[in-house]
């Protein structure tokens, strides 16, 4: 296993920050983590045979076809995403054919986010795939890392919803 100092120079850019970015780079490495990390499950989904979905799009049809039909508020906490951000994911999926959003019956304010079907032709197959991307993400961890590295991440999760 190589080194942490060998790790960072295998990134260039990251060996190559001045000093003093290096002491407060967690958010700039959350960043490029989360860009990589995109990236690679949206080639793992399309080499399972998902097309073009993308990972936010992959989670989206995971709840909505494991919970059923849900409001848009509901959908946002689950997902994770902001309101503005589930409302333009859900427009390009309803292009493709994906969901659809109709009134709330029972409160037409609401939004219910319902999966088209054949959307997500198996979701104990997409949770395999989601596996493979969670097996790749911790390669190299140990449990206690990992839960130690989750703990961590929550927690900076916590003191950023403070500050909305």
């Amino acid at each position: 296993m190589a080194s942490p100092s060998s790790r960072s120079t295998a990134l260039p850019w990251i060996a190559g920050m001045a000093e003093e970015r290096k002491s407060g780079r967690g958010g700039y490495l959350l960043g490029v983590a989360s860009r990589l990390s995109a990236r690679v499950f949206a080639r793992i989904l399309k080499e399972a045979g998902y097309g073009e979905l993308d990972p936010g799009q992959g989670r989206i049809l995971f709840l909505v076809t494991e919970k059923g039909p849900l409001c848009q508020r509901e959908l946002a906490a689950l997902a994770g995403l902001d309101k503005s951000s589930l409302a333009l994911t859900l427009d390009r999926m309803e292009a493709k054919g994906l969901v659809v959003r109709r009134a709330d019956p029972e409160d037409r304010r609401r939004s219910i986010v319902e999966a088209l079907p054949g959307a997500l032709p198996s979701p104990k197959a997409y949770a395999g795939v989601s596996r493979e991307m969670n097996a790749l993400f911790y390669k190299g961890f140990t449990e206690q890392e990992r839960q130690s590295f989750e703990s961590m991440l929550a927690r900076i999760i916590a003191n950023l919803e403070d500050c909305q």
